[in-house]
């Protein structure tokens, strides 16, 4: 007996195959020419075993709600070795030479010690927050001595995620999110997402982490349409380009650029290590199209007005080309139309000697 039902035993019978009669031999079947295998099928075979076994190591087991969730990691190139030279010039420069920068600034700040990740829906801008250009979602954790971010802000909410304490505060008409929260393991995280629901805001949250130093999300359904962007990484190479070439004051390390012109007819050419994410990063913060190319490398361009060029930085930076080459993030910016100044791109190069000395000795 088991469980009340009774066991019925079956006596199996030895098979007897003259049973329906002789069998039939079968005719021989031609051999098979040969036939040559497509030269892409086994790579393409090995990386399908390869994305299900990365997918299958990612899936995570939570017992206490009884059901399995797909996480994912997302290794950050922080440490890009660019193979193009930093020192970089157009052929036949537009005006004089009237700012330059050699990388070694450090009056403009971003989380550059934070790591982290951006996340965004399809075609979808920055656009500072201001709603209107799809959602996005991004996420950075600091060392756990920096507390500040939880200091006390009489508009935020008191929240707790991943059981520790943490605020919620909300700008540009409840547009943009943002929730601090910590420690967890060691880290005060920060979360900033824009047109998505403070619900959640909250549950993407509770998904960020990080294995050692890679950024994680161990649930991606809180993703919704938002899809794996770029790193932080990425995001403030593409952002200090942003804003060397709009204000000339700020100097952001790291990045070496030229400006040629008086301010109000501006030309930029400035350039900073990443990845080829970091062309990606740069449309959502700026918005246009990568639909040119440069140098033979997938191109960003952007031409608008001068109302709409302002960026929410006060300053007309006209027209943008933009492309990674070389493991590094090129842009160009200037008061023409974009098909003059892609011809201008494309007659970037590395500087003489002599043209080198000359923005070394403009940049101090």
């Amino acid at each position: 007996m088991h469980g009340g039902a009774e066991i019925e035993l079956i006596e199996l019978l030895e098979a007897d195959p003259s049973a329906f009669g002789e069998p039939m031999a079968a005719a021989p079947r031609p051999p098979r020419p040969a036939r040559p295998r497509p030269r892409w099928l086994a790579p393409a075979a090995i990386a399908a075993v390869l994305v299900i076994a990365v997918v299958a190591a990612l899936v995570i087991r939570k017992p206490w709600v009884d059901e399995f969730q797909v996480g994912l990691a997302f290794p950050s190139a922080r440490a890009v070795q660019p193979t193009l030279t930093e020192q970089l010039v157009f052929d036949v420069p537009p005006g004089p030479l009237s700012v330059a920068s050699v990388g070694n600034g450090d009056s403009f700040e971003l989380v550059d010690e934070a790591g982290g990740y951006v996340f965004a829906a399809p075609g979808a801008s920055l656009n500072l927050g201001q709603g209107g250009s799809g959602g996005w979602a991004v996420f950075f954790a600091t060392s756990v001595e920096d507390e500040a971010e939880l200091e006390s802000d009489p508009s935020a909410s008191d929240v707790t995620v991943q059981g520790s304490p943490g605020l919620v505060t909300t700008a540009v008409g409840n547009q943009s999110i943002r929730v601090s929260f910590g420690p967890v393991n060691e880290r005060i995280f920060t979360v900033v997402t824009s047109e998505t629901s403070q619900e959640e805001t909250l549950a993407f949250a509770e998904a960020v982490g990080f294995d050692d130093e890679v950024p994680t999300i161990d649930d991606i359904s809180v993703l919704g349409e938002l899809q794996p962007l770029c790193s932080l990484a990425d995001f403030n190479s593409a952002y200090a380009l942003v804003v060397r070439a709009t204000a000339a004051e700020f100097d952001p390390p790291g990045v070496v650029s030229t400006l040629y012109g008086p301010e109000s007819e501006r030309f930029s050419l400035g350039s900073q290590a990443a990845t080829p994410a970091g062309l990606g990063a740069l449309r959502f913060v700026l918005g246009g199209e990568i639909d040119a190319s440069v140098h033979g490398e997938p191109a960003l361009t952007l031409d608008v007005n001068s109302s709409e060029s302002q960026l929410a930085f006060g300053v007309d930076i006209g027209a943008v080309v933009a492309w990674v080459e070389g493991g590094r993030l090129v842009m160009v910016t200037g008061p023409v139309p974009v098909e003059t100044l892609l011809v201008l791109a494309d007659s970037v190069r590395p500087a003489t000697d002599a043209e080198w000395a000359e923005v070394e000795q403009i940049s101090g």
